[in-house]
């Protein structure tokens, strides 16, 4: 794994996070950064720290247009 970018995470992730960390690596605790809906500037930021701003998606911060591909009704 190259990086982990958790985005919107619920409040008890952060705290979770933070005693499982402890048993990881360092190596391991840096390629990993969770950010709750309230630090969307830092999540964004880290997003383009990570992907091009011509292939991230306008939703995170960047240029890319995205919409999500419409499936077909699956019910019997």
């Amino acid at each position: 794994m190259y990086k982990l970018v958790v985005l919107n995470a619920p409040l008890g992730a952060g705290m979770v996070w933070r005693i499982v960390s402890v048993f990881l690596p360092k190596a391991t605790r840096e390629k990993i950064q969770i950010f709750s809906a309230g630090e969307k500037k830092q999540a964004f930021k880290a997003m383009r720290e990570l992907v091009p701003k011509n292939k991230l998606p306008k939703m995170f911060g960047g240029d890319a247009e995205f919409a999500f591909p419409k499936l077909k009704n699956i019910t019997p």
